[in-house]
């Protein structure tokens, strides 16, 4: 009795004294990133916090990176703060344990928690984990990797992950959307160490799935018909091109993996609403947005199972594609179409490099999506100049080039568009140039100017506004002559005032890109020479050419029929020849066997 009593007091002393050090100590499960590997890995970070002199320090890994022991510094100070303690009372060494260095700033949310934790004598909820960097005030920032975080996080049994926050339309958002999907792993976002520890300390539900919104609604059955006519122009070419963009782009949706299905519908839901914007006459408005979809749903059916191999061929691939390209011979009929091909197929070679960059950069898989969403755009874009270059072949028109001084004027422009800067269009304009696609480059630069360049001022923008109808010198300024009075009308419905005012300077934007496009054709057209020896267009195919092949398929036959009878007789010959031989052979060694009989014996 009087030793069961003993031990229970010195049971009871050694807690006073542990409790009177201050000493308290958790662990989290936290996931890193094996860097150029592609690698999750899951590690235990263990955190002992004692009475002390404000000590900080982080153990385990044999070299520990600068920026994970500032981390471990931020969280300490932080966590004391956050808890109304003084910092330098305490000593806080974590231990990090793991065969492999791992080390960097994203476990800077874990590290806090911890600190937390720890300092309040609790313990964090079991099988969660976290990444994410910290701030001096608290704040959750961006890390990378989140893909092969999610992957080793599912595969360890982990229930969720905390994630830094990210607006719903960000690439990272999508990052977070995709790494849930294919690993069947709720991620949740949060802004600052309060949000999160709702979540680490077991307070907040967890939802089944983080949710991925794209719904938009474009009040497409509210806006009035298009009301801007094209001069002249082929209007049902310019529709194939539309259908062309909508169902690339509802095939790309049905390619999606069974697990995006909740998105899949969003999506087709939103393709219909384009559908309705196109009807409405606004062709171009409804196939852009068709165009943005499409890009989106490639990047995610071919984020699953994503590998260095599967990126780089994926990126090989479509810059194959995209430089076997050729655009017919322009004409007085189709040179819109030429122009407008040869710009987009500049724009899918540009992203061509890219997407190469960043696989050639990449440390993670998040770096192999961002290679991929580069391969979507190029993809899309040397799809749809493609399908011009298929129309602009079945056009006709009489064969045209530009001339010589418009060539040199077309320079000037190129100079004033890189005068914005290296961007997207300046160095498409460029590209073009080089290439002698003239028409193209004068394209590009006014892109340039409008996307780039200084924005016109306010009486420039009411003078644009009420001369859309005069943009109409071919179809690509009346298309986005409409486009401006697309969004002009959204942003007269539009529900907030955000909202609005987005809409509304996209509609100055298009204005401004219309009567640039105008002055363009018109430069364009007063400029051809019809001098011009035609050459063979790509696209369809023409009757006279089917059957010209057809005949010489037919004659090819007939020279291959020849030489197989040739072949069939020169076989039969040469076996003659053979046994005629093997008989000779015989023959001869029979001869040889009965002189050796005869001869006689000494």
């Amino acid at each position: 009795m009087r030793f069961s009593q003993s031990v229970l007091c010195l049971a009871v002393f050694i807690a006073a004294l542990s409790a009177s050090s201050g000493a308290y100590t958790t662990s989290i499960r936290a996931p890193a990133v094996l860097l150029n590997e592609d690698v999750g890995v899951l590690t235990t970070i263990t955190l002992n916090v004692t009475y002390g002199n404000g000590t900080v320090a982080v153990t385990g890994p044999a070299i520990v990176n600068v920026s994970t022991l500032q981390s471990a510094q931020t969280a300490a100070a932080y966590a004391a703060r956050f808890m109304g303690l003084n910092e330098s009372r305490y000593n806080f060494i974590y231990r990090i344990d793991n065969a492999t260095n791992v080390s960097g700033p994203s476990g800077g949310l874990a590290l806090t928690l911890l600190a937390v934790s720890a300092l309040g004598h609790r313990q964090l909820a079991a099988n969660f984990t976290t990444t994410g960097t910290i701030s001096p005030g608290g704040e959750v920032g961006e890390i990378g990797g989140i893909y092969d975080k999610a992957q080793v996080s599912a595969a360890g049994g982990m229930r969720f992950i905390l994630v830094p926050y990210a607006p719903n339309s960000t690439f990272e958002y999508m990052l977070y959307y995709i790494s849930q999907q294919q690993f069947g792993i709720p991620l949740i976002p949060v802004a600052n160490v309060s949000d999160a520890l709702g979540y680490a300390y077991g307070e907040r539900t967890v939802l089944p799935r983080l949710d991925y919104n794209i719904s938009i609604n474009y009040r497409a059955a509210a806006l009035p018909n298009a009301s801007i006519s094209c001069a002249g122009c082929n209007e049902s070419a310019f529709a194939k091109l539309v259908n062309f963009t909508f169902n690339t782009t509802g095939a790309e949706i049905g390619s999606m993996g069974s697990q995006y299905q909740g998105l899949k519908s969003q999506m087709r839901s939103m393709l219909a609403q384009y559908g309705q914007i196109a009807q409405k006459g606004y062709l171009y408005s409804g196939a852009d947005l068709a165009f943005l979809e499409y890009t989106n749903a490639f990047t995610i059916a071919n984020s699953n199972n994503i590998t260095k191999t599967s990126t780089a061929e994926l990126v090989n691939s479509t810059g194959a594609y995209c430089s076997s390209l050729l655009a017919p011979q322009m004409t007085d009929r189709n040179y819109e179409y030429v122009a407008g091909g040869e710009l987009r197929q500049a724009w899918g070679e540009t992203y061509v490099k890219y997407a190469s960059a960043a696989l050639n950069a990449s440390g993670t898989s998040d770096g192999l999506i961002l290679s991929v969403s580069d391969i979507a755009k190029s993809e899309g874009w040397c799809l749809a100049a493609g399908e011009m270059y298929y129309i602009a072949a079945g056009l006709g028109g009489t064969p045209v080039q530009t001339s010589a001084s418009f060539n040199a004027n077309v320079l000037s422009a190129v100079n004033h568009a890189m005068s914005t800067g290296l961007n997207f269009y300046s160095e498409s304009a460029q590209s073009e140039y080089r290439q002698h696609n003239y028409a193209a480059a004068l394209y590009a630069s006014y892109y340039a100017d409008s996307f780039s360049g200084q924005a016109p001022t306010e009486a420039e923008n009411a003078s644009l506004a009420a001369n859309l109808s005069s943009y109409d010198h071919g179809i690509w300024p009346t298309e986005f002559a409409l486009q401006s009075q697309f969004y002009t009308d959204e942003a007269g419905m539009a529900s907030n005032q955000s909202q609005g005012s987005s809409y509304a300077a996209a509609a100055r934007t298009t204005a401004y890109l219309a009567s640039l496009l105008d002055s363009a054709n018109r430069q364009i057209a007063g400029s051809f020479e019809y001098n011009v020896t035609p050459q063979q267009a790509t696209g369809a195919p023409s009757a006279a050419s089917l059957a010209s092949l057809a005949g010489g398929l037919s004659a090819l036959k007939g020279e291959v029929a020849g030489l197989q009878n040739s072949v069939s007789e020169l076989y039969w010959l040469m076996l003659f020849v053979l046994v005629l031989l093997f008989a000779i052979l015989i023959s001869m060694l029979v001869l040889v066997l009965r002189q050796g009989r005869r001869r006689p014996r000494g």
